[in-house]
């Protein structure tokens, strides 16, 4: 009995080996490059630009299965001034093993290092984030053999319902290859509108966010430069589900720290996808001297959609001068029509620092 079970032993570590080493040697000599026109012709079907993979595309060898790809483009529109829309430094994407040996495809990380966007609006008004739109049939295709891939049975309804009821075809191919964890490093976006001139530059220093799940919230952190101002935060937002099926409030939970102002969030928002709406609690705090203003705490209520956005302000102490009331903004116009009702018992303005021209400017402001 011993000796049968030695030579079992033998005989299954000798069959281990052996593919160990067929695997090795497999993925060694497997060359991903070969795919690359592939992946470009589906892209530029789906999107109308052209998607060049100028780097090498290589299979890392390790217990966990890693694509990284090198040298990304993806064109722009005709009209635009630069001639690529996005370029990536390096792309990896691990894979969890076990979903794989079942046919499924479940990414555990999506690392992008040094992408940088460009977005633009022209003269007449065209963004250049808006593609040509593929017919139905071709979304469909792309969408549903992914999620069938990705997804149980029971939960591939709201994504597919997603992708046939709107425009989210994209989001829906997104989601069906959500990574649990996506980091984004050195990275520029830069927005520029024809129209009126206007330039905004946002550098990426580090940007990552992390699910468990496709139907479990998400947990992100940030730190960025925003023209010239550093921006760094974290936040638990819904799952991609709740996103994409529209059926309930999106949640999010947001605190951010922005020219020395500490801003802390949470509420929701209805009917993301197509006409939203938000509602949320909103504290900020100003400690004082920063921007040559007094110490200031604001604890409000906000609500609004696309139109008219309306604050209740539950407490305004700027140096314990105490404010409450309401505001409401028009949104719907070229010029904003704000309104506003605030009361306060009494106002000490021998209590905010003299370097400040706050309060003179006061009257003007109301």
């Amino acid at each position: 009995m011993k000796k049968f079970l030695k030579v079992t032993g033998i005989v299954l570590l000798g069959l281990i080996l052996v593919l160990g080493v067929s695997g090795y040697f497999f993925v060694k000599n497997f060359d991903l490059n070969q795919y690359k026109s592939y992946v470009s012709d589906i892209a530029e079907k789906q999107l109308g630009r052209k998607l060049a993979i100028n780097g090498n595309a290589s299979v890392g060898i390790s217990l966990i299965p890693t694509i990284v790809i090198e040298d990304v483009e993806l064109a722009n529109a005709s009209w635009a001034t630069a001639p690529q829309m996005v370029k990536v430094g390096s792309l990896e994407l691990k894979f969890a093993l076990l979903p794989l040996l079942k046919k499924q495809i479940v990414i555990d990380k999506i690392a992008v290092i040094n992408p940088q966007i460009y977005l633009e609006t022209s003269k007449d008004g065209k963004n250049n984030w808006e593609f040509d739109k593929p017919s139905k049939a071709a979304s469909a295709a792309a969408v549903t053999a992914p999620v069938e891939a990705v997804l149980p049975a029971d939960k591939q309804q709201s994504v597919e319902q997603a992708a046939s009821d709107s425009d989210n075809a994209a989001m829906a191919l997104l989601a069906g290859f959500a990574a649990k964890n996506v980091s984004i490093e050195n990275g520029l976006v830069e927005i520029s509108n024809q129209k009126d001139g206007s330039q905004t530059k946002v550098e990426i220093k580090n940007v990552s966010m992390s699910a468990n799940s496709f139907y479990e919230n998400i947990n992100a952190s940030f730190d960025v430069v925003f023209d010239g101002q550093a921006i760094k935060g974290k936040t638990i937002l819904g799952s991609l589900d709740t996103l994409l099926s529209n059926k309930a409030p999106y949640p999010f939970d947001l605190s951010v720290t922005a020219m020395g102002i500490n801003l802390a969030t949470n509420g929701s928002v209805s009917d993301a996808m197509n006409h939203p709406s938000f509602a949320a609690d909103v504290n900020v705090y100003n400690p004082a001297g920063n921007m040559n203003a007094p110490e200031t705490t604001l604890k409000s209520y906000v609500e609004g959609d696309m139109k008219q956005v309306k604050a209740e302000i539950k407490l305004l102490n700027i140096v314990t001068n105490v404010i409450t009331g309401e505001i409401t903004a028009d949104i719907s116009g070229k010029i904003p029509f704000i309104t506003a009702d605030l009361r306060s018992d009494v106002i000490n303005l021998e209590k905010f620092n003299q370097q400040s021209n706050f309060a003179f400017e006061m009257p003007s402001l109301i």
